[in-house]
């Protein structure tokens, strides 16, 4: 889909052959659109506008390809759902984060300047292909697992810090894996309220609530006698 978005827009016509006295009449077209360039900065979006549409430097189809310009299916916001690139306004790719069922428009940043997205968010993670970009998504700002308190579009979860490394309650993207469900060990699987641990020696790792007394346990012969350390958390088990 792409590739032919831009290469429609990129055919030179060439000029009109005269029709001779004949044409004098005709209202002028006006001057036909340059060539897109061969390649464009996502950050810096310096694609020429069409009169088709909206323009922009998107991703490839496939990691690795050189961002291109092309024009724009539509120009949805952050967060929005989306397909393709060209579903998403300018500076923006279509992905789908830790946890997500469908992918959703985010705004590309920098990935060595951690700050470099709107308030709340941070530069996180790489595009496969162009490691020196990221994406910007809810910033690791300390959280209650319990309460889950971070600002609106975000989750408390556990997550590495992405300055320091260091694992901790923090705001992020909470996973679709419900509580008693299997998780194999990975953070960021399990919906918000709870996490991915085992149970007890020798179980597998499952999406376990997190509570501060027997009353969080709504499960009946779960009690709140679960501890992990990192964060240092509670959670209910049988």
């Amino acid at each position: 889909m792409l590739a032919a978005a831009c290469a429609d827009a990129d055919v030179p016509l060439g000029p009109l052959p005269d029709a001779g006295s004949d044409d004098a009449a005709l209202p002028d077209a006006g001057p036909f659109d340059e060539p897109f360039p061969q390649s464009c900065d996502l950050l810096a979006q310096t694609c020429p506008t069409r009169q088709a549409g909206p323009t922009a430097c998107v991703l490839g189809a496939s990691a690795g390809d050189a961002p291109r310009c092309a024009l724009l299916n539509d120009t949805r916001g952050d967060g929005e759902p989306c397909e393709v690139h060209i579903d998403c306004g300018a500076s923006m790719v279509c992905k789908r984060s830790a946890g997500e069922e469908q992918p959703h428009c985010r705004i590309v940043c920098d990935a060595s300047e951690l700050e470099s997205c709107p308030e709340h968010q941070w530069c996180s993670g790489s595009l496969p292909g162009h490691e020196a970009l990221g994406t910007c998504e809810p910033a690791a700002t300390p959280c209650d697992l319990l309460q889950q308190d971070c600002p609106a579009g975000a989750d408390c979860v556990v997550r590495p810090h992405p300055e320091t490394g260091e694992r901790g309650a923090y705001c992020g993207r909470a996973g679709l894996i419900e509580a008693g469900e299997p998780c194999g060990g990975s953070l960021g699987l399990c919906v918000a309220g709870t996490i991915c641990v085992r149970p007890r020696a020798g179980l597998e790792a499952s999406c376990q609530r997190v509570c501060v007394n027997d009353f969080n346990c709504p499960t009946q012969g779960e009690s709140c006698d679960g501890q992990i350390d990192e964060p240092s958390t509670r959670f209910c088990r049988t």
